[in-house]
């Protein structure tokens, strides 16, 4: 370790270590500086300087005006963390996620002198629009969602008895919502959907067996299978449906059963 002794009457030992690490020229690792009043100062490396690096040393102390480090306060505009730190410039990066989208806290409106209603409302808005959310999974970090991703799940009950026999033969459209009766006429049960998707049929059952499909605007679609095993049962897949699409649910008797309460899973989007 080697000292450098100077004498300096007005010392910031923070600004002056960060003015040293500055300085491109004194590539020695700095170890630690002592500064004793009225201007007694002593600067250790942790080994030799060079000739140069000893004259870029005395300028950097010549120059040094004894201020501390400036404090600036930054807004990250990718994560929404709010951070104040010293030194010689202003940060560039977040201390939090590392992104450089940093503005200045005077660039921030005073949020407390908004209305929400002196906003323009949009009327119409669409899948790729942006809504800013607290993540209460990662430290309720703000973080950006599109509109798209959002799903309001839905379950439909075809019936909820206590046990529906379904007999043999006794095959047709089932009335959702209904005590599970069966209808020969579709319309009768059809149901008219949001935007979204259907994603299973699930229900319980003991014994016998039969064919459940789940159709869209009168035709089968993906989601369709025979349950024929006691217990709880789930037909999965995914169907997409637009606005104003038609759900029904289909049922091809086998060996008569008994079936305690149906389930349509659907996820609704929210445009």
């Amino acid at each position: 370790m080697t000292e450098y002794p100077y004498e300096k009457a007005s010392v910031n030992i923070g600004r002056l270590e960060a003015e040293i690490g500055a300085d491109e020229t004194i590539t020695t690792d700095l170890s630690h500086i002592n500064w004793k009043q009225p201007d007694s100062l002593s600067i250790f490396f942790d080994g030799t300087l060079s000739g140069g690096e000893v004259t870029a040393l005395d300028a950097v102390v010549a120059a040094h005006g004894g201020t501390p480090l400036t404090e600036y306060t930054r807004i990250c505009q990718q994560c929404g963390c709010h951070f104040t730190v010293p030194g010689l410039s202003a940060p560039t990066v977040c201390e939090i996620c590392g992104c450089e989208d940093l503005i200045e806290i005077s660039d921030v409106p005073d949020h407390s002198l908004i209305d929400i209603g002196d906003f323009t409302e949009k009327t119409a808005p669409h899948a790729d629009d942006v809504l800013m959310i607290e993540d209460s999974e990662d430290s309720n970090k703000k973080k950006k969602l599109k509109i798209n991703a959002l799903h309001v799940p839905w379950i439909l009950n075809v019936f909820q008895t206590s046990g529906v026999l379904f007999p043999n033969n006794d095959d047709g459209f089932c009335h959702i919502g209904g005590d599970g009766a069966i209808s020969s006429f579709e319309a009768r049960t059809q149901i008219q959907m949001p935007k979204g998707r259907a994603i299973a049929i699930q229900g319980r059952c003991t014994g016998g067996s039969g064919t459940f499909t789940l159709r869209k605007n009168g035709e089968d679609t993906d989601i369709t299978g025979v349950v024929d095993e006691v217990g709880q049962f789930r037909i999965f897949d995914s169907v997409e449906f637009a606005d104003g699409d038609l759900l029904s649910l289909y049922y091809d008797s086998g060996v008569g059963w008994t079936v305690y309460g149906i389930q349509i899973q659907f996820e609704s989007e929210v445009i």
